[in-house]
C-alpha cells in the first residue's frame, strides 16, 4: 500500500488530492476506504481497479480523495484503510506535518490473499 500526497509547491486550489495504491489486491475480496482523523470519509472519494478485467485476478486498486486545503494545512491526518474478506486489515496515515520537501509516499507491504 502506498499513499501519494502532493508537495506544498503543488498544493493550490480548494482541495488537495491524495491517492492510495494497493498492490496484489483482488477487488471482490478487498475493501479500501479513507478516514479523516478517526472518522470514515464518505464524500469526495473514488476508486478504480487497474488491469483487473477478470474476476479473481490481482492487480492495483486505487482510491482517491480530495482533502480541503485548510484541513490539510491544519495538519489533520488522513488514513487509507484496506480490509479483506479473509480478515486482514492494514492502514497507513499521512498528514501535511509529516511531509518532507517535494512530496510524500508511505509504503506498506500488503497481500490480499
Amino acid at each position: 500500500m502506498v499513499i501519494l500526497a502532493h508537495s506544498d509547491k503543488e498544493t493550490h486550489g480548494k482541495n488537495i488530492p491524495l491517492a492510495c495504491l494497493v498492490f496484489n489486491a483482488i477487488p471482490e475480496q478487498t475493501r479500501v476506504f479513507w478516514k479523516e482523523e478517526e472518522e470514515n470519509v464518505t464524500e469526495g472519494t473514488e476508486w478504480k481497479a487497474g488491469g483487473l478485467e477478470q474476476a479473481g485476478r490481482t492487480g492495483v486498486l486505487q482510491s482517491h480523495i480530495r482533502v480541503p486545503t485548510q484541513e490539510w494545512t491544519d495538519g489533520k491526518t488522513f488514513t487509507c484503510v484496506v480490509e479483506t474478506k479473509s480478515g486482514l486489515s492494514k492502514n497507513t496515515t499521512v498528514a501535511k506535518k509529516g511531509i518532507a520537501q517535494e512530496g510524500h509516499y508511505s509504503a506498506l507491504a500488503f497481500n490480499s490473499r
